[in-house]
């Protein structure tokens, strides 16, 4: 026998993860009350398993739900087939919004995953 090791635990796999850094961007300038893009840049000191999930929640006073088109992601949110708009249609969604609590789940790591550690979420007409 070379060696041994115990059991190890990776933070992220089983849990959830804290992500090392978390920037939100406002894309364009839109005014209070109109539609707007927003992006989230999620950036993890270690690998992402596959499959992720990311919720997003928004303050009360967003609506998100009500005008939210689109979601695009690039790095480990980047689509199986390539694509960097995500789906929300069928059994194999990428992203829902729920009404109930202001927030948009979406569900990463299906290509790129492991070595990528970030991830770029933009959300398209966001009710500013």
């Amino acid at each position: 026998m070379i060696g041994s090791a115990e059991d190890i635990e990776m933070k992220g796999i089983y849990e959830a993860a804290v992500f090392e850094k978390v920037d939100f961007n406002f894309v364009d300038k839109a005014n209070s009350g109109q539609l707007g893009q927003h992006q989230i840049v999620i950036e993890s000191s270690i690998p992402i398993s596959r499959g992720c999930r990311v919720k997003i929640k928004y303050p009360d006073d967003y609506n998100i739900t009500r005008s939210l088109t689109s979601v695009r992601g690039t790095g480990f949110f980047e689509s199986p087939s390539g694509a960097d708009e995500l789906s929300a249609l069928g059994k194999d969604w990428e992203w829902r919004a729920d009404e109930d609590d202001d927030s948009v789940t979406v569900i990463g790591c299906k290509k790129n995953y492991g070595g990528t550690t970030y991830g770029v979420l933009t959300l398209t007409a966001v009710e500013n």
